[in-house]
């Protein structure tokens, strides 16, 4: 335990609350000692980090690990992004189900200056000064384990995020968040916690008013530029009981203007009308979409509206989705394209060559809309596959 005493300081339930907007310095090296790298200046939380064991062996296994997902993932994915998306994209990106995966967001869309990921997972903490030693070793353990996933599948387990959060509160989101933005080269400015207000702006607090969506935003700064760039996560259910119900939450979007709009391991919710309130959110607000079989289902994208391609191997889904399958749709587009394997895991099939990606553009004179709103679980559009076969039922 000698040496760690000033590494790295969190809160959790037992201990001290965060200050809001922690200074850059500190917020910044508390980023990078979870993720494993050593702080660029001398902070608080590093004046020991030589004399640490606990830090040496957490930067051990975080180099190891994120060196093979670099290798395996996040570098042909960001080859595949440049070549097959351009630089002409949306600066505002909308994630819905993204949970804290802001690292897939960054490698599509790093050009964006906005980017709007939802999700169930719990915030936790921000980083503080005041904790004890042993809730820095347990928090550098439960780090590791939330992040294993990610590492290994290219998507985020939320019932072991839970499980993680659990046993430290910076294994949340706001833990996860940072992590990988420092390890994909960025540098925190500052992080807060607040809420979503009901004209769709970010409001600092802590904790949230009970009746508003609690939200986490960090703001960054890409290498070697200088453009301010904001992460914002919201916690909360985004189906039609809850989205357009909800002042504030889907202001998020409609006052962006143009969206890109990405959907991966999203359980084929998109697929029920208890999500079609932000499935029609999609539809209307984005002038580019990237998702896979999971997300939004392809037929929605009409082509007289939409160019599409499909990019990689349409399989049919993992065992725990194994009547989720739409081959029809999917496997006509992909016979247009490139059938080549994709390099990279994207969606459940995380083995190089076994992923795929649906990517569609808005077509020249066809405006962004008005999303319509139902507001009803039961009411709408509903996509069923059979056989591979997609059957569309319109439920009354």
């Amino acid at each position: 335990m000698r040496g760690l005493l000033i590494v790295l300081m969190l809160t959790g339930p037992a201990l001290a609350a965060p200050a809001l907007g922690a200074p850059r310095a500190e917020i910044d090296a508390a980023a990078r000692v979870l993720a494993g790298l050593p702080p660029w200046a001398p902070s608080r939380f590093t004046a020991a980090l030589g004399e640490a064991d606990h830090w040496a062996r957490h930067r051990r296994w975080m180099d190891r690990r994120w060196d093979r997902f670099d290798q395996a993932t996040v570098e042909p994915l960001r080859r595949w992004a440049v070549t097959e998306l351009g630089g002409d994209t949306p600066r505002v990106v909308f994630y819905p189900f993204g949970g804290p995966d802001i690292l897939n967001a960054r490698l599509l869309f790093p050009q964006a200056t906005t980017y709007l990921l939802f999700g169930l997972e719990r915030i936790g903490r921000l980083p503080d000064a005041t904790a004890p030693p042993r809730a820095v070793v347990h928090a550098l353990v439960a780090v590791r384990r939330a992040a294993r996933a990610q590492l290994g599948l290219n998507f985020f387990r939320t019932r072991e995020m839970h499980a993680e959060l659990a046993a430290s509160a910076y294994a949340g989101v706001a833990g996860l968040m940072l992590l990988q933005l420092v390890r994909n080269g960025d540098e925190i400015v500052d992080a807060q916690t607040g809420f979503v207000a009901i004209d769709g702006t970010f409001a600092a607090a802590d904790p949230a008013p009970p009746d508003r969506p609690a939200a986490l935003r960090v703001r960054f700064r890409a290498a070697n530029d200088s453009t301010l760039r904001t992460a914002l996560f919201v916690r909360g259910d985004i189906s039609d009981r809850a989205w357009s119900s909800t002042l504030g939450l889907p202001h998020l979007v409609l006052r962006a203007g143009p969206v890109a709009t990405l959907v991966k391991a999203a359980s084929y919710l998109l697929y029920e009308p208890e999500f079609d309130d932000v499935r029609s959110t999609i539809l209307a607000r984005s002038t580019l979409v990237v998702t896979e079989g999971s997300g939004v289902p392809v037929h929605f994208f009409e082509p007289d509206r939409w160019s599409r391609a499909a990019f990689g191997k349409v399989t049919r889904p993992i065992k725990g989705f194994a009547r989720r399958y739409c081959l029809d749709d999917l496997a006509a587009v992909a016979r247009g394209g490139s059938s080549a394997p994709l390099a990279f895991s994207f969606g459940y099939r995380h083995r190089p060559g076994t992923s795929h990606v649906f990517v569609a553009r808005r077509k020249p004179g066809w405006p962004l809309m008005e999303p319509t709103f139902d507001r009803a679980a039961r009411r709408g559009i509903q996509t069923r596959c059979r056989a591979g076969v997609t059957r569309v039922v319109v439920q009354r």
